[in-house]
C-alpha cells in the first residue's frame, strides 16, 4: 500500500479513515494497534442489540444476532428477514441484510453486510489537489448453523471479510462459535468471534463475549462482558421494556473508556413486521444511528405470560366453564404418549404377551412433544400392576432407546415377573416444564400371562448368573436387554439354574458390590462367590457401522479362569435375540 500521501497532519481524508481512532489506523500504516485489523468486524450490527447497550451474547434473537452469537438463531421459531441501515461517523454508512430459516432441530442463517466511506480528494503538503481519491469499503458475509439440545443451543458461523482502501484490497476467511444455555427465565451465553484470518498481513481482531440475561413478561435485563482484540475489556448493560405488547423501549450503557456511552432505541412490532431504531454514543467522537425493519413469516412467538396479581377468591365455576380459560392460559404444548407400532409387541406395549418366570418381559412406549421438550427427570414411567395393585418398586423409570423428543423418542423397561395371569400396565410422563402427557398408553392394558418354570431340573444342573453387559457404541439399555435375552435362553434349556436378575441385584446391593462394568475375571469371580454360583457370564454388546457384536465369557468361579468364550453378530437389533440363542446353544453343547 502507498502511504506517503496519507498522514495525520496532511490529509483530512486520513482523519476520517481513522474513525473510532483505534482501529483503522493499522490498515493505513498508522500503527496504534499494528498487530490487528478488521475494525468493522467489531461493530454492532443489530439495531435491537445496539440500542440495549450492545448486549448480545445471549439475546441474539433476531437474524442479525448471528453476527454476535451464532447459537442465538436456534431460538428463532419462524423464517425471518431483517434489513438495517447504519449511519456511522465521518460519512461511513453501511447496510445489513440478515435472514434465518429454522428447521425441526436446527436453523441456518446469513447476514451479508457492506460499509463504505465517501471518497475524499488527497492534497499534498502545499494544499494542492493531487487528483487521487481516498476511499474505504468493506464486505462481511457470515453464514451460520445452530441447533438445540434441550436447554443448550450451540452455533457455528463461517464468514468472508474483505476491505478495499484507496483501490487496494485484501480478503480473508474467519469463523465464530457460540453457545447459549437457558434455565427458565435466565440465559447464559458465550461466543468467540473472528477466529483466524488476516487482512493486509495483520491478524483480524478477535472478539470474546460472555453474558447473562433475565427475561420477564414485559421486560428483560442483560449484561455482556466483552474483550475486543488487544483493546481493554468492556462491559455492556442493557434492557428492554414492553408497552401495550407492541412498543419496545430499549436502553443501556457501554462502559468502554472514552469510546463508551449511553445507548437507547425504540421498537414497534406490528403483526409480522417489526421496526427498530438505535442510538449509540461514542463519547467525544459523536454518535451513530441504526434503523431497520424485520419481517417474520408466520405468527410471532408468544411473549412470556405476565404473572397475575393476587385476587379475591371467586366462586368455583363448573369444569365446563373453566376449561376454555385454562386452554387459553397454556403456552407450553403438552407431550403425548404413543404405542411404538412394533408388531411383536402384544397389548401394544409389551413383549412377549405370554411367558414364564424366567422370561424377560419388555415394556416400550413412545414420547413425543410438539415443542421438542425433553421428559422430566425420571420420566416416562411404567406402572406394573397385579391383581389391581402395583408390584413392588412400581412405577419404574424407563431408559431412552432411540428417536427425538419432537418426532417421538422410544423408551424401554425390562424385567422378569412372578407367575400370574392378572397383570396389567400403564404409562405416565411429564415434560421438562411440568406438562402431563396424554395418549392411549395412560390407560391400563392387560398382560402378560406368566407361567411358573418347572421346578424339576435335569441332573447336573449348574448354578449360573449373568452379569450386566457393557454397551460399546450402543445404549446401556440395549446392552441390558441382551443380558436379559441370555438369562431367558439359559432358563429355557433346562440345564441351568439361572439366578433372577432382581434377586441378584438385591444380594449385590446388600453386599455393597458395584456390578456395573464387571467384565474382568477377578470382578466376575468375586461377584460369583457373593451370588453362590459356579459360573458367571460376563460380556459386552458393541456396534460397528450397522452390525451388532455380542461377546460372552464364561468364568469358572472356583478356578477363576475363563472356561469358554463365545461371539455372535446381528445385522439389526431385531436379530439380537436370535444371536443370543446361538450362543446358548453352543454353550449347552459343551
Amino acid at each position: 500500500m502507498k502511504t506517503s500521501n496519507c498522514s495525520l497532519t496532511q490529509s483530512r481524508s486520513c482523519l476520517r479513515a481513522l474513525f473510532f481512532a483505534y482501529s483503522l489506523s493499522c490498515l493505513i500504516a498508522l500503527p496504534l494497534h499494528a498487530q490487528e485489523s478488521g475494525v468493522f468486524l467489531k461493530l454492532p450490527l443489530s439495531a435491537k442489540a445496539g440500542a440495549a447497550g450492545d448486549v448480545s451474547a445471549m439475546l441474539a434473537d433476531d437474524p442479525l444476532g448471528l453476527c454476535y452469537n451464532p447459537a442465538g438463531i436456534a431460538y428463532i421459531k419462524q423464517p425471518a428477514v431483517s434489513f438495517v441501515y447504519h449511519k456511522y461517523l465521518q460519512d461511513i454508512n453501511g447496510n445489513s441484510l440478515g435472514f434465518v430459516y429454522p428447521f425441526k432441530d436446527f436453523a441456518i442463517g446469513a447476514a451479508p453486510t457492506t460499509f463504505k466511506m465517501k471518497e475524499e480528494p488527497i492534497y499534498n503538503s502545499l494544499g494542492v489537489d493531487t487528483g487521487d481519491k481516498f476511499g474505504y469499503g468493506s464486505k462481511i458475509i457470515p453464514v451460520a448453523l445452530a441447533g438445540r439440545i434441550g436447554p443448550l443451543a450451540v452455533g457455528l458461523a463461517g464468514k468472508s471479510y474483505s476491505e478495499d482502501i484507496a483501490g487496494q484490497g485484501s480478503a480473508t476467511l474467519a469463523y465464530d462459535i457460540g453457545a447459549i444455555y437457558k434455565l427458565g427465565k435466565l440465559s447464559f451465553g458465550a461466543a468467540m468471534q473472528n477466529l483466524g484470518g488476516k487482512i493486509f498481513g495483520y491478524e483480524v481482531a478477535q472478539v470474546r463475549r460472555v453474558g447473562a440475561a433475565y427475561t420477564g413478561a414485559d421486560y428483560s435485563a442483560a449484561a455482556d462482558f466483552k474483550k475486543e482484540g488487544e483493546d481493554k475489556s468492556s462491559l455492556g448493560l442493557g434492557g428492554t421494556f414492553t408497552l401495550a405488547e407492541i412498543v419496545k423501549l430499549r436502553g443501556g450503557w457501554r462502559l468502554k473508556d472514552e469510546f463508551g456511552g449511553i445507548t437507547f432505541g425504540l421498537g414497534l412490532e406490528l403483526g409480522i413486521f417489526a421496526f427498530d431504531y438505535a442510538y449509540l454514543s461514542y463519547g467525544d467522537l459523536g454518535a451513530t444511528h441504526k434503523a431497520g425493519v424485520t419481517l417474520a413469516f408466520g405468527a410471532r412467538a408468544p411473549r412470556p405470560e405476565k404473572p397475575k396479581e393476587a385476587e379475591a377468591p371467586k366462586p368455583e365455576a363448573p369444569p365446563e366453564a373453566q376449561k376454555p380459560v385454562v386452554e387459553k392460559a397454556v403456552v407450553n404444548s403438552a407431550p403425548e404418549l404413543l404405542w411404538t407400532g412394533e408388531g411383536n409387541y402384544a397389548s401394544a406395549a409389551l413383549s412377549p404377551g405370554t411367558g414364564n418366570t424366567g422370561t424377560v418381559f419388555m415394556y416400550r412406549v413412545k414420547y413425543a412433544d410438539p415443542d421438542g421438550d425433553a421428559p422430566a427427570a425420571g420420566y416416562p414411567k411404567v406402572y406394573i400392576t397385579r391383581g389391581g395393585g402395583e408390584i413392588s418398586g412400581s412405577p419404574f423409570s424407563m431408559e431412552y432407546i432411540s428417536g427425538g423428543n419432537k418426532t417421538g423418542a422410544i423408551y424401554a423397561y425390562s424385567r422378569q415377573l412372578a407367575a400370574g395371569n392378572d397383570y396389567s400396565c400403564f404409562f405416565e410422563a411429564r415434560d421438562s416444564r411440568g406438562a402431563s402427557a396424554s395418549g392411549a398408553p395412560r390407560s391400563p392394558v392387560s398382560g402378560p400371562m406368566v407361567a411358573q418354570v418347572e421346578t424339576v431340573k435335569m441332573s447336573g444342573g449348574t448354578n449360573v448368573a449373568v452379569a450386566e453387559f457393557i454397551g460399546k457404541n450402543v445404549s446401556q439399555a440395549d446392552a441390558s436387554i441382551v443380558a436379559d435375552f441370555l438369562r431367558t435362553e439359559l432358563v429355557n434349556t433346562g440345564l441351568y439354574n439361572v439366578m433372577d436378575r432382581n434377586n441378584m441385584d438385591t444380594v449385590l446391593a446388600e453386599q455393597k458390590f458395584q456390578s456395573s462394568g464387571c467384565t474382568e475375571q477377578e470382578c466376575a469371580v468375586e461377584m460369583g462367590k457373593l451370588l453362590n454360583v459356579k459360573k458367571m457370564l460376563v460380556g459386552s454388546l458393541s456396534k460397528l457401522l450397522d452390525t451388532y457384536y455380542i461377546t460372552v465369557n464364561v468364568v469358572d468361579v472356583e478356578t477363576g479362569k475363563i472356561a469358554e468364550s463365545y461371539n455372535s453378530d446381528a445385522a439389526s437389533s431385531k436379530e439380537l435375540k436370535e444371536a443370543c440363542q446361538k450362543i446358548v446353544k453352543n454353550l449347552s453343547q459343551k
